[in-house]
């Protein structure tokens, strides 16, 4: 089992077992899914309360684990300010800011030994 997930469950029966709630947010990858939820949690925050929102726990995969990952830098109250930073990042990535071409050319690099 995987560090996160013993990390989420823990977090989530320590809620059970405390009679309180706990908000979990499981992001997934896939690329481009990541910039499609950056988006979505943009859409919520900005047209719902922001409250509803505040996640005691979350967790992603691939392109979700990058959303995860900027949840963790914002306090619980900011997510607003959260949401827009996320997206943005998203609206802006270039190819060129994670992906770089091999310097002796495509092919050579894939068939360099």
């Amino acid at each position: 089992m995987k560090l996160y997930t013993v990390f989420t469950v823990a977090s989530i029966a320590g809620a059970v077992a405390a009679n309180t709630t706990c908000r979990a947010l499981v992001l997934s990858g896939g690329g481009n899914n990541g910039a499609w939820e950056a988006g979505l949690l943009h859409g919520f925050v900005n047209a719902g309360n922001p409250a509803d929102f505040a996640y005691d726990v979350v967790t992603g995969v691939s392109a979700g684990s990058i959303n995860a990952l900027a949840f963790a830098g914002w306090e619980i109250g900011k997510e607003v300010e959260m949401a827009a930073w996320i997206s943005d990042l998203w609206k802006n990535l270039k190819t060129s800011d994670v992906w770089k071409d091999w310097t002796i050319g495509k092919v050579a690099g894939l068939t360099y030994k």
